[in-house]
């Protein structure tokens, strides 16, 4: 099956204007197995409402997310 078992996307997610373009290349480039992971980090300066609206899209994307620390 094509796609990576890890993607990694850190401090990217400011960049609010950009989620359709993450999530779209998240999407295409994560296995699609329930072992594939992607790991998402934001900065402290990326206002809580930006992230959850890339966890949202994220989901209506079809990915599932599990916070972690």
């Amino acid at each position: 099956m094509a796609g990576y078992d890890t993607v990694i996307l850190s401090d990217l997610l400011h960049f609010d204007a950009s989620h359709g373009v993450l999530l779209s290349s998240l999407t295409s480039l994560l296995r699609k197995t329930p072992d594939a992971r992607a790991y998402v980090a934001a900065g402290k300066y990326t206002p809580a409402a930006v992230c959850e609206h890339f966890i949202r899209e994220g989901e209506t994307a079809g990915l599932s997310w599990e916070e972690g620390t």
